[in-house]
C-alpha cells in the first residue's frame, strides 16, 4: 500500500497542539524504496483469478437452474456416503471394543500363568 501525504506547516501562525501531533506523528513513519516484484504479483495475479473462478463457480453451483437432477444425484450419492461412513464409524466402534476384550484375555491368561 503506497500512501502520498503531502502537507504544509505554516511557521508564522501559531500551530494549534493538534496540527503539532499530526507532525510529530508523521515524522515518526518510516519510509523505504518499493520494489515492485513482478514473480509475486504474478502469483497474486493467479490467486484472484481462482477467487474469481470459484465465486462464479459457486454461485453457478447455487443457482435454480442447476438443482435439477443433478441436485438430486448429488443429494443421494452425499447420503450413500453417509450411511457408508456411520458403518465405517459402527464397524470400527466394534472392532476396538472386540481388541480391548482380547487385550483383557492376553491380560488374565499372563497373570493366571505368571
Amino acid at each position: 500500500c503506497c500512501t502520498l501525504l503531502i502537507s504544509s506547516i505554516n511557521t508564522g501562525a501559531r500551530m494549534p497542539l493538534k496540527t503539532l501531533e499530526i507532525a510529530s506523528a508523521i515524522r515518526r513513519v518510516a519510509n523505504y524504496p518499493i520494489q515492485n516484484n513482478v514473480a509475486s504479483n504474478k502469483v497474486f495475479q493467479r490467486l484472484r483469478r481462482t477467487i474469481a473462478y470459484m465465486k462464479q463457480r459457486n454461485q453457478t453451483v447455487n443457482t435454480s437452474s442447476h438443482l435439477g437432477s443433478d441436485r438430486d444425484a448429488y443429494d443421494s450419492k452425499l447420503s450413500e456416503l453417509e450411511k457408508k461412513l456411520i458403518d465405517s464409524e459402527i464397524a470400527r466402534a466394534s472392532l476396538i471394543e472386540e481388541k480391548k476384550a482380547t487385550l483383557k484375555k492376553f491380560q488374565e491368561f499372563r497373570d493366571k500363568f505368571k
